[in-house]
């Protein structure tokens, strides 16, 4: 059997004509043999003996198959059962070549348009990485967008031939706008984008600050306050308490006992039975003006006025009080400091 590859009733002729024309020499029936390549014309791209398809010319004669080896088409005689299993390996190669005919026929890959650049300081000409870079269309919209690198560079794709604005933008930089450029079907530009610093006006910012806010801070009440190893009472706590004078702060104080004759109002340490007891020592804006040493009379909790108070600190004793409170032994009954609302203090 030999096996003919062709286009249609044109088969019976291609198995004795070589690749020129002539016959081929030699026993046995003849195969049409080509290069593969591009010929002239669109018909003739493809080589016939691979396109037709195989059929029996003469059934007493011997078994050929036919292969491809370096784009020639060659034969070889094979055995019935060689020929059977190698069957596929036509359809295969008439697939590869269909397929690369195909090839000669699509039209070439359109080439993308591309923007391409640097961002850098119009001054020093140092990068300026993380700048935003956009791509926009007649209409001003945004049709490509990139940030810019390390070295401030970026890559842009204009999905079409036009016309367009290349804007870039960055904190602390005035905006720059480029265009329009003209960009062709394929083509590649290079652009070097400069910004210069821009200085942002600022809304001014009024921060009133308490005087007596900084006093307390210098002083270290809200510090004491936030360890809490005493009772603490600012101006608000004050007022909440709708207190006359300083004694009205502290009658609810655990710990302590307020002793009054008269007009006079003393403090001691609860349990103290006498009113010579032992007495807190007491501090009006770090200074001490009543200690358990002094006389009863020395200091009256009447004559601190609640209005004149901006905060009040309570210790029970020992390790409670500020250190800086317990020199000369005035500490052994607790501490009370007075902070006053006079200004600059």
């Amino acid at each position: 059997m030999a096996i003919e590859a062709g286009l249609g009733h044109q088969d019976a002729d291609l198995s004795r004509v070589g690749a020129h024309g002539d016959k081929v020499p030699g026993a046995g029936p003849i195969v049409h043999r080509q290069r593969l390549g591009t010929a002239p014309s669109v018909a003739s791209r493809c080589p016939r003996p691979i396109l037709g398809q195989a059929r029996r010319l003469h059934p007493d004669r011997a078994s050929r198959r036919i292969w491809i080896s370096g784009g020639i088409l060659k034969e070889a005689p094979v055995s019935d059962r060689a020929r059977h299993a190698r069957a596929p390996l036509l359809g295969t190669a008439r697939a590869a070549c269909l397929l690369a005919c195909l090839g000669f026929l699509s039209p070439p890959p359109a080439r993308a348009q591309t923007v391409r650049g640097r961002v850098v300081a119009a001054v020093t000409e140092t990068a300026i990485p993380g700048a935003t870079i956009r791509l926009l269309d007649r209409d001003n919209r945004s049709v490509s967008m990139a940030i810019a690198g390390a070295t401030g560079a970026f890559v842009l794709a204009a999905p079409v031939a036009a016309e367009y604005t290349v804007s870039v933008e960055h904190i602390g930089y005035a905006r720059v706008s480029l265009g329009p450029v003209q960009i062709a079907m394929g083509q590649v530009s290079d652009l070097l984008l400069r910004m210069t610093m821009e200085v942002i006006p600022l809304n001014p910012i009024n921060v009133e600050v308490d005087a007596s806010v900084r006093k307390l801070e210098r002083a270290g009440f809200y510090e004491r306050r936030r360890l809490g190893l005493g009772n603490f009472f600012d101006r608000d706590d004050i007022e909440a308490r709708q207190a006359r004078s300083a004694s009205d702060v502290l009658r609810r104080v655990a710990g302590l006992h307020l002793v009054s004759q008269g007009y006079f109002t003393d403090v001691q340490a609860r349990g103290v039975g006498s009113i010579g007891g032992c007495r807190p020592a007491m501090y009006i804006d770090g200074a001490l003006v009543s200690g358990p040493r002094r006389s009863v009379t020395s200091f009256n909790l009447e004559d601190m006025q609640a209005q004149d108070l901006e905060a009040i600190e309570v210790y029970a004793g020992g390790s409670t009080v500020p250190p800086q409170y317990t020199a000369g032994g005035n500490s052994m009954c607790g501490v009370i400091l007075f902070w006053t609302r006079k200004p600059g203090l």
